[in-house]
C-alpha cells in the first residue's frame, strides 16, 4: 500500500472522533478547496461559473451551492473530456467506467487510477 493511501485512511479514521462543529468546519474547509480546484483547473466549471457571475471564494457553505446552475446528464455527456477533465491530469493515469444507464441512457465516467486502490485494500482487511 502507498504512503499516500496509509495516509488518507489514517485520516478518515481520525475523523471519526470530530465532534459535530469540528466536522462541520472540515467539510466546509474541503468544500472551498474543491470549489476553487473546479473552478481553477475544470474548463467547464471555470466558464459555467464566469456564465452566472460566481467566483470560487462566493461559495462559502453548502447552501451556496445554490447559486451554481446544476448540470444535467445529458450536458455532462456532450462535453468534450478535455473540459471535464482537470487539467494537469495524465489521461494514462485514469480509466473509464460506465454507468448502468438505470435512468435510461449510461454515462462515461473518468477516475484517476489510485481509486482503483482503496477500495481494494478496505475489502482485504
Amino acid at each position: 500500500m502507498s504512503f499516500g493511501l496509509m495516509f488518507h485512511l489514517l485520516k478518515i479514521w481520525r475523523n471519526q472522533w470530530l465532534t459535530k462543529q469540528e466536522l462541520e468546519e472540515l467539510q466546509q474547509r474541503k468544500l472551498q478547496k474543491i470549489i476553487k480546484h473546479a473552478y481553477e483547473k475544470v474548463t467547464y466549471y471555470h466558464r459555467l461559473f464566469d456564465s452566472v457571475g460566481i467566483r470560487p471564494e462566493d461559495i462559502r457553505s453548502k447552501k451556496d451551492l445554490q447559486c451554481i446552475p446544476v448540470t444535467s446528464r445529458e450536458q455532462i455527456q456532450r462535453l468534450p473530456t478535455d473540459e471535464i477533465v482537470a487539467k494537469g491530469v495524465r489521461p494514462g493515469d485514469c480509466y473509464g467506467v460506465r454507468t448502468s444507464g438505470s435512468t435510461g441512457i449510461p454515462l462515461d465516467v473518468i477516475r484517476r487510477s489510485y481509486f482503483l486502490v482503496a477500495p481494494s485494500y478496505v475489502l482485504l482487511n
